[in-house]
């Protein structure tokens, strides 16, 4: 919609058949939907002290073309653990059709892989995806660290 924040648009010539692919740990796969989600997920991992998982940015929920790829197919069966990320939605309807979308990539992947793909989602006080729970995690720390500060400071 033309009121968000953030516009999101596809670039002329790009195609989805080609996502990009995040480098980390080729055991843990994620596929998310944007590369901004790809980085706050790599942050994420770094700050809990696990490794960087591999990252998959779909382009969106309703995108498979990329699942026909040799190289992907590749990396996804040469996985131990499946994740797919959702997004918190505006509304309810939006919601319906995402979770849908998303569990069409996930029966995709079982297919390919012949493995459990997990669903995730940010908890709904975590903000709308990936990139916000990343955002609200730091506010967070953050703000613990001010109050023990403070305390120290007494």
């Amino acid at each position: 919609a033309t009121d968000d924040p953030i516009q999101k648009r596809d670039l002329r010539g790009s195609d989805k058949r080609y996502p990009p692919v995040l480098p980390g740990n080729p055991a843990q796969v994620w596929i998310v939907e944007g590369g901004v989600d790809a980085l706050a997920l790599h942050d994420l991992a770094k700050d809990s002290g696990q490794a960087v998982p591999t990252v998959l940015v779909s382009g969106g929920s309703n995108v498979r073309s990329f699942l026909e790829q040799p190289q992907i197919q590749r990396l996804l069966q040469g996985a131990e653990r499946l994740t797919i990320a959702g997004e918190n939605e505006k509304d309810a309807q939006t919601q319906v059709k995402s979770d849908k979308e998303h569990e069409k990539q996930a029966q995709r992947v079982r297919e390919i892989t012949h493995r459990e793909v997990r669903q995730w989602k940010p908890p709904l006080e975590g903000g709308k995806d990936l990139a916000d729970y990343n955002a609200h995690q730091i506010g967070e720390v953050e703000q613990e660290e001010q109050d023990w500060q403070e305390e120290e400071e007494r």
